[in-house]
């Protein structure tokens, strides 16, 4: 009896990868935004899971990504815009800077990703300016926590990144555990 417990658990894991498997990057990024996104700290969770997943220069995750984002929703390949060069270029470029900002990872460790995945956020609170809901949010590769604002949609009553523009500047690099060091 005990084998045909393990043998059935072990048949409802493999269908249940399956049928994620046939599921879209942005298919799953929805369900995950309903679940998550309903806080503006989920919802930065969310956007750095995507944009970490986004990396890849996978089509659907790009499209994923720019789903969770006001300025780039509808908008067809917006990664091959020039005004999102930079954004764009740091995605795919500069891979570490969007993991840096996962609690624990760090130059030193080569921004490894904690699992799982946890931001440390500095501050959340209103923003006095009319931008939306601020988010201080820590690197790990960084001195000063970075501000993202998002804003809640009035139909759905979730949240989305609105300006990630300091989320993307540069970090200090990994430091490469081979190369001699001197003093």
């Amino acid at each position: 009896m005990q084998t045909l417990r393990r043998g059935l658990c072990s048949c409802l894991v493999l269908l249940f990868s399956l049928a994620a498997c046939r599921e879209s990057s942005t298919e799953l990024a929805t369900r995950r935004h309903a679940e998550v996104g309903k806080t503006p700290e989920g919802a930065l969770l969310h956007w750095i899971e995507r944009a970490i997943a986004a990396q890849s220069g996978d089509e659907a995750d790009l499209v994923a990504l720019g789903e969770l984002t006001i300025p780039l929703r509808g908008v067809e390949a917006w990664w091959r815009r020039s005004s999102n060069g930079t954004f764009a270029e740091r995605l795919t470029g500069k891979p570490y800077i969007f993991r840096s900002y996962a609690v624990g990872a760090t130059p030193t460790n080569q921004y490894a990703l904690p699992t799982p995945l946890a931001l440390a956020i500095e501050k959340s609170e209103s923003d006095p300016d009319g931008r939306g809901w601020r988010i201080r949010v820590r690197s790990g590769g960084a001195d000063n926590a970075r501000p993202v604002y998002l804003k809640q949609s009035e139909q759905s009553g979730l949240w989305y990144v609105n300006d990630w523009s300091n989320l993307y500047v540069d970090i200090r690099p990994p430091v490469d555990p081979a190369k001699e060091v001197y003093r």
